[in-house]
């Protein structure tokens, strides 16, 4: 399996310009928006940390660099 990211646009946005599924950079770290979340009753989750596979919650204003990812499975030939 390979992933690829390809950084088509450094553009500065805000959390709520990105679409649900996308991807972004956000301290240096990979984020994929997703739908809210509520863990616990204070706090609502719309994003997670792709490496880690941990929610984390951002503010509607909150600039990040969106980014698309792509990934490509194929089948190893084993000798």
């Amino acid at each position: 399996m390979n992933t690829e990211i390809i950084y088509t646009d450094f553009n500065v946005t805000k959390m709520k310009d990105i679409l649900i599924g996308n991807y972004f950079l956000w301290s240096g770290n990979l984020y994929q928006k997703t739908s809210a979340v509520t863990l616990t009753t204070d706090v609502v989750y719309n994003a997670s940390r792709v490496k880690a596979g941990t929610f984390h919650s951002f503010f509607d204003e909150e600039p990040v660099v969106p980014v698309k990812v792509k990934i490509e499975v194929s089948q190893g030939g084993g000798g």
